[in-house]
């Protein structure tokens, strides 16, 4: 896998890799079919795997419901996504993600590769 589109993941998807969330969504405009086959075979045996897409929403259901309705405006909180509801786990969750994603990211400038760093299952 191209060292660009491994280092996507590891930025866009730490939380994930982790354990601490279900899934991530990414943009990443140069990943190759190579690079989600090599992906994935890295990242399969753990449970975690690597499915392109050509759109998605993020968020918890309550909040993409309130962005659609506030078309996007008057919104308490911007972190990973746009919180409208519950900004008190919304923020600690935003700070978890955050740390996961830079820690990961040390590990990653150490030579740690994204097979590695994988323990969701």
């Amino acid at each position: 896998m191209s060292q660009s589109f491994e280092e996507a993941i590891i930025r866009h998807c730490a939380a994930t890799l982790a354990g601490h969330k279900c899934g991530s969504l990414f943009f990443h405009a140069s990943c190759t079919a190579e690079d989600i086959d090599s992906a994935n075979a890295a990242m399969n045996g753990k449970g975690v795997r690597v499915i392109p897409l050509r759109t998605c929403a993020r968020g918890t259901l309550a909040d993409v419901i309130a962005f659609i309705r506030n078309r996007g405006e008057n919104c308490p909180l911007t972190g990973c996504w746009k919180a409208y509801t519950n900004e008190a786990a919304a923020r600690k969750t935003f700070a978890l993600y955050r740390k996961c994603r830079d820690v990961y990211l040390r590990c990653y400038a150490r030579g740690y590769g994204v097979a590695r760093l994988t323990v969701a299952a």
